[in-house]
């Protein structure tokens, strides 16, 4: 499953978390974070939210 698949996948209860993943997940919405920055937060964050989709993905 890539990035734009995951979106997709949100559901409509979930808009803000779909809208705020293109500003956390990319560095140009993420303008004071380096790649090597935004992964690790990714991860966590997909750890956080305990969906086994959502892990795999990152």
């Amino acid at each position: 499953m890539n990035f734009d698949q995951l979106k997709a996948a949100l559901p409509d209860y979930a808009k803000d978390i779909r809208l705020n993943l293109n500003n956390i997940l990319d560095e140009s919405g993420a303008t004071d974070l380096q790649h090597k920055q935004i992964y690790p937060i990714a991860l966590a964050s997909a750890f956080a939210t305990r969906n086994q989709h959502l892990i795999a993905a990152v």
